[in-house]
């Protein structure tokens, strides 16, 4: 009987554990709405156009965005680098440059914070198509 209620009791402590530490990591969210902004169709000579990712800290506690990497030189990216208050918002930019980038597009743009550690908390991404470059009307 004694083993009987060792076994439940570990089982519910093992429970409360996984409970309080998805809501740890649950508190310390960047929220994005929308992470991924289809572009639609742009021509590869159309100039840069920016994009604007929004997002809220839900957590209880400030968190930094660190970095967001950009996968080419076709894409830069634009942020506070100041601590993002519990339930403040803020956004992200991301440039896009479409010289040279024909086809189909899909960039991903992965977001570290303060709170993600060394995992991404979010990855951004754009999609949509470059046409080819539209000729002058003489």
């Amino acid at each position: 009987m004694r083993h009987k209620t060792f076994n439940r009791s570990l089982f519910l402590l093992t429970i409360l554990f996984a409970t309080f530490a998805a809501d740890s990591a649950a508190a310390q969210q960047l929220i994005f709405p929308d992470s991924v902004c289809n572009i639609g169709e742009i021509a590869e000579n159309d100039p840069p156009r920016t994009y604007r990712f929004s997002y809220e800290n839900r957590s209880d506690k400030p968190i930094v965005i660190l970095r967001v990497d950009t996968s080419c030189g076709c894409v830069k990216s634009s942020f506070s680098r100041k601590p993002i208050a519990p339930r403040a918002t803020g956004e992200v930019l991301i440039t896009f440059d479409p010289h040279g980038r024909e086809g189909a597009l899909y960039k991903q743009m992965p977001v570290y914070t303060s709170a993600s550690g060394s995992r991404p908390a979010v990855r951004l991404a754009l999609s949509g198509t470059v046409k080819p470059a539209r000729r002058a009307k003489q």
